[in-house]
């Protein structure tokens, strides 16, 4: 279904009371303004991720590919391609998989959405430019919507909740939410055009401009993301450092990606993941975005905000992978 307010699908999904249905209910467990239904810590085991091309501070994503292939237990995110054999500069836009699917954007205005999804022996492969992988389903997981009256979850809120819950110090996230609104960036201009001070990775304002179309107000309402990121409580150290962004006027950073569908009902409570990214798949990408919040006072767009959805997090350790 393309549009409509979440309201009818989550009385579609979660109104009748599973005492009705002869099941026992959900636990809730309330944090901050946050509801997590049927909430699973992610326990003990540790995933392992690896920071792929380019990550030092001030350094320009890298020109030359760093191949992966990303198998239905792999999640990745960064500026990358559809693996190919022309030049990654050229190429290299948003890009972010999870399951066995990988969505991307190529670096111009008004680009529509690549993506392919693996079936059978077909793996996808991705050049990375610069990005992060990593391997296996993280165990911990939770639906959530907002306490009280709240109309959404803010990102930065959901994920500060979650490290709580995780007890760790950094965590990989995957989520599936419908969507009140998103902040966040595109990339509008391949990296091959970088010239001097001309390069993604400027101070400048007025350059950043030129490079990326900011969301001057959150956009995507009404319809549902797949979003996959990393999440730290503070600055990380290590190869992680660059590679993450303050989330809010907290101290919680992160890097998140996120690829857009029509509007998809999703079930109350955790749900099995694969389910819903294939379910999520048989619609046609509208976008993917780089969230990042937008916190200027009066003029800014403010913060990624989730009406309801589920997520699936669990620690993570980062080390350092580069081209050959």
């Amino acid at each position: 279904t393309n549009g409509g307010s979440s309201a009818a699908p989550a009385a579609a999904a979660g109104a009748v009371p599973a005492a009705a249905r002869g099941k026992t209910p959900a636990p809730l467990v309330r944090a901050g303004a946050i509801q997590f239904i049927g909430l699973q810590a992610p326990g003990s085991g540790v995933l392992q991720g690896r920071i792929m091309g380019a990550t030092a501070a001030g350094e320009p994503p890298g020109r030359q590919a760093v191949r992966a292939s990303l198998p239905r237990h792999a999640f990745a995110l960064g500026l990358a391609a559809l693996a190919d054999e022309s030049p990654l500069a050229a190429r290299a836009g948003e890009m972010v998989a999870a399951g066995g699917a990988v969505f991307y954007r190529p670096p111009q205005s008004f680009a529509v959405v690549d993506y392919l999804i693996g079936t059978g022996d077909l793996v996808p492969e991705v050049d990375f430019s610069a990005g992060i992988v990593w391997h296996g389903l993280p165990q911990g997981r939770a639906g959530f919507e907002p306490a009280d009256d709240e109309p959404a979850v803010p990102l930065d809120e959901l994920v500060a909740r979650l490290l709580e819950q995780s007890a760790a110090d950094v965590i990989a996230l995957v989520c599936a939410a419908e969507v009140q609104g998103l902040v966040g960036v595109e990339l509008i201009r391949p990296l091959a055009e970088a010239a001097g001070e001309d390069r993604l990775g400027s101070t400048s304002c007025d350059i950043a401009r030129h490079w990326l179309s900011f969301s001057r107000e959150p956009v995507h309402s009404r319809r549902t993301a797949l979003i996959v990121g990393v999440a730290s409580r503070d600055k990380p150290e290590g190869a992680l450092a660059a590679f993450v962004r303050p989330l809010g006027t907290g101290a919680v950073h992160g890097h998140f990606h996120a690829a857009v569908f029509p509007h998809r009902p999703l079930r109350r409570g955790a749900v099995d993941l694969s389910a819903t990214i294939t379910d999520l798949s048989g619609s046609i990408p509208l976008a993917v975005m780089h969230l990042l919040p937008d916190l200027q006072p009066v003029l800014g767009s403010g913060q990624s905000e989730l009406t309801r959805g589920a997520c699936w997090f669990a620690p993570l350790t980062v080390a350092r992978e580069t081209a050959s």
